[in-house]
Order: structure tokens, then sequence, then C-alpha cells
């Protein structure tokens, strides 16, 4: 009885761990190496980005969306977009969740940034 108790308390706790995340900041035309992942994720570009700037007041918050295109070793690579205000926010690719954190800078009238756009994407792996 003790045993089952023992392997039961077990795999309880390793249920309730919660699964790694990592966040990744990535300029446009820049790649990044998930080092536990093994992905190497590629911000290709800016596909739109109809954010409400930041002096103006809008009835809806806009979207932006991105693309990005994500190789795993040999597999091939694959082209997925990530929205930051309507859904797909989040995308599965070789088992692993990507979600768009932020992305810089954030649009405003009264002083247009000329910097490189960068993504702030999150890492997370799906559980079986």
């Amino acid at each position: 009885m003790r045993v089952l108790a023992l392997t039961i308390s077990l795999f309880a706790a390793a249920v309730i761990v919660p699964a790694q995340v990592s966040e990744h900041t990535i300029e446009t035309g820049k790649s990044v190496y998930v080092k536990g992942a093994r992905l190497t994720i590629k911000f290709v570009e800016v596909v739109e980005d109809s954010r409400c700037p930041r002096d103006v007041n809008c009835i809806w918050a806009g979207n932006a969306k991105l693309k990005l295109l994500v190789s795993k070793g040999k597999k091939r690579s694959q082209e997925v977009e990530l929205n930051s205000g309507i859904e797909p926010t989040t995308v599965t690719v070789f088992g692993y969740d990507l979600s768009l954190k932020d992305l810089t800078p954030y649009p405003d009238t009264s002083n247009p940034s000329r910097d490189t756009p960068k993504a702030l994407i999150s890492v997370k792996a799906v559980k079986k």
C-alpha cells in the first residue's frame, strides 16, 4: 500500500510541474536559436501593423501581424504568422507553442520611430 501511495504522489508531483517557457527578443531579419527545443526562429517581417498609436484615441486597439520562419534540425522549415490583437496569437510548430508577447516600437504619431522592429516571442513545450 505504501508503494502505491508513493507512486501516486510522485505521479501527481510530475503532473503539476509547469512546462518550461523561454522568451526571446528577435529583430526583423534576424534569427535566434532556442537551445532546449533545438529550434531556430527567424523574424522575417512585420506583415501589418494597425495598432492604435499611443497618442491617439481609437475605438479598436488594432493588430500587428508577424511572419516567422521556424526550423528544427533537418526538418522542413515552417512559415507561421502571429498576431498581437486577433487570433492566432499562439501557433504550435514542431511540438512547441510560439506566442507573440510584444512588438516594439509601438506606433506613436507624435514621435515616429525608425528603430528596427523587435518581437518578444515565448516558446513553450506542448504537453503530450
